[in-house]
């Protein structure tokens, strides 16, 4: 399927992302990178040259076009929040569970791959030979950088300091395949280069899954202040510049997004289409969102989200505010509340990411009951809305944002607050839009520094100066307005946060006694909890999802209660003693052993051997 679009006083022509046509270029852009699989185990995945191939191809700005879109799978998106405290799982087999656990080691570590690297490194190496208008080369150009930069911010976040290459390496370039790591500054101001490049050349486009001007600033400015309250709060590690540059560069960029017309955030009505529907094409407040579709067989696994694996954590419960603005945390008993209790005068957000009481989803005639095993928060925030929408395993046709303007709001108000130059003006266009949209009350700079919430000051610990109060209603914002998107654990990482994955126990539900329990808020039981199973339980407690927690041999289940009869539920392989956070060791991996055996210059660094 081949669409036209118009840009800013450019035509491209453009082949449909996600299509079996785009299949074909990523087959082709792996043929051109070498081939699909090379005999060959070096550490930077030297493929055989295959300059005639390239040279045959790189003719036209559509060549360059047709390269850039098997170059998309390296732009993330996310449905859950996966390795990060704002999830509850019983599965112990997650990257950040392993690491905990002390399980991972250079023998087992992530990939050390830079082959995406190689062909993004060939495409601009071949700018040179592109015949056209000289404002789409440069455009491609900056599309080209972008995809560098985002490529080396992962590689950064994972090992730290990396080596940095901009060329396509040959089997000649002995000193370059065989350099030591460059420091992490060396590496993101090159990033940042390529961010600044790319913000300048690339034209803004119409279709909101196709890179342009305003999709790489937002994504710059993620990136800056990732870095930016990375260097700031790692203070175990030496930075010249502890991010004050940086933390500008992502006020400046969110700022330019703030003033771009074209988008606005949506009303709480809608707000929920924007994660479990496939109508992002016209969303004013989408800047960049991945497509799924039926027709074209293109498809995701959010159906999964609502009580397959995981449950969503009592502290992200808790960090939503009452409907009023007041703070949940400060009601008297809150934390033995029932469920009912719970969702009742909050935040209208937390029955869009949690379901609530009372919530019948489309395949059943009667409410939800959450699955207690799983802690009892069942995530509905990404669960497709529609039957239709979803077929089952791996066969969701939703579409999912990438980023949109609320998160840019919010960026821009953490950036600000951490260089202290936040004043209210700033504050009423970004932050305080976001709370209005879920008609919660404006904030103001005095009242949040001068009466800072000490249950948040417990979860953020590491906030400190004039500004504590502000940034830490600043972190709940993005915990609640971001929440599953993929950027809580980033979140914690970056301030140097990683401990609360084993500094707070995670866990599900309050439950007052044993026996029968409301989960629906109907006023009548819906589930029983039983110490262990006896051969009336069917009919005493006929129509009742039953749960035990003791097998018939005495032996304990994935979950338990807190205080054994009663208490919050947790999960066994999550309170586990042996796991634990070691700084700065497990805000990174180790380089796999293998590739420090065909490299002796790069070495293990952050505690790692």
């Amino acid at each position: 399927m081949i669409q036209t679009h118009t840009y800013t006083n450019i035509t491209f022509c453009k082949a449909t992302p996600n299509t079996a046509g785009h299949l074909l270029f990523r087959l082709l852009l792996l043929f051109l990178a070498g081939g699909l699989n090379s005999c060959d185990s070096s550490f930077l995945d030297r493929y055989p040259e295959s300059e005639l191939e390239e040279n045959n191809f790189f003719k036209t700005v559509n060549d360059l076009e047709t390269f850039s879109y098997g170059l998309y799978d390296l732009i993330p998106y996310a449905y859950d929040d996966n390795n990060s405290d704002n999830i509850l799982t019983i599965h112990g087999d997650n990257d950040i569970e392993t690491l905990l656990r002390g399980e991972i080691s250079s023998y087992n570590t992530v990939a050390w791959d830079w082959s995406a690297l190689r062909s993004i490194n060939m495409m601009l190496a071949h700018l040179p030979d592109i015949q056209g208008d000289e404002r789409e080369i440069r455009h491609y150009e900056g599309i080209g950088r972008f995809f560098r930069a985002l490529f080396y911010w992962d590689k950064v976040k994972t090992f730290g300091a990396v080596p940095w290459y901009d060329k396509v390496l040959t089997t000649q370039d002995l000193k370059e395949l065989y350099k030591p790591r460059d420091a992490r500054e060396t590496v993101m101001d090159r990033v940042i280069e390529d961010l600044e490049y790319a913000i300048a050349h690339t034209q803004e486009t119409e279709d909101k899954t196709v890179l342009g001007k305003n999709e790489i600033t937002a994504l710059a400015a993620r990136i800056a202040l990732y870095e930016g309250t990375f260097r700031k709060y790692h203070t175990e590690l030496i930075f010249q510049d502890r991010g004050t540059e940086l933390l500008k560069k992502a006020s400046q960029w969110a700022g330019q997004i703030m003033q771009k017309s074209q988008y606005s955030l949506v009303s709480i009505d809608e707000y929920a289409s924007m994660f479990n529907d496939n109508r992002l094409e016209h969303n004013p407040e989408i800047i960049f969102y991945r497509k799924f579709d039926k027709i074209s067989n293109v498809s995701n696994n959010a159906y999964t989200v609502c009580d397959y694996y995981w449950g969503m954590d009592y502290s992200l419960v808790c960090t939503f505010l009452n409907a009023d603005g007041s703070r949940y945390t400060e009601i008297p008993n809150y934390e033995q509340h029932a469920m009912s209790e719970i969702f009742r005068n909050r935040d209208p957000r937390l029955s869009i990411v949690i379901a609530p009481p009372g919530w019948v989803n489309w395949d059943e005639k009667t409410p939800h009951i959450p699955k207690l095993s799983l802690g009892g928060f069942a995530q509905l925030k990404f669960y497709p809305a529609r039957k239709e929408l979803s077929l089952g395993w791996g066969a969701t046709y939703t579409d999912l944002p990438i980023i949109r303007l609320a998160e840019i709001y919010l960026i821009y108000a953490e950036a600000k607050a951490e260089l202290e130059e936040l004043t209210q003006a700033d504050l009423d266009l970004s932050l305080n839009l976001v709370r209005q949209r879920a008609n919660l009350p404006a904030l103001t700079i005095e009242t949040a520094n001068q009466k800072p919430d000490p249950w948040l000051a417990g979860q953020y610990y590491n906030i400190t100066g004039k500004n504590r109060g502000i940034l830490l209603e600043i972190m709940r914002e993005r915990r609640v307005e971001l929440a599953c998107e993929g950027l809580r654990k980033d979140d914690l990482f970056r301030r140097k946060l990683g401990a609360n994955l084993c500094r707070f126990i995670r866990q599900g539900l309050y439950i007052p006694a044993l026996g029968p329990l409301d989960i629906t808020g109907n006023g009548e039981a819906d589930v029983a909890i039983l110490w262990q199973s006896s051969p009336d339980d069917t009919q005493r407690y006929k129509g009742l999802r039953l749960y035990y927690l003791m097998d018939k041999n005495e032996n304990g289940q994935t979950w338990y209660l807190e205080k054994g009869d009663h208490g919050h539920i947790q999960i066994t392989s999550q309170n586990n003693n042996t796991r634990n956070f070691i700084e700065p060791c497990h805000y990174f991996y180790p380089i796999p052993y293998t590739e420090i055996v065909l490299n002796p210059n790069l070495k293990q660094m952050y505690g790692w051997q």
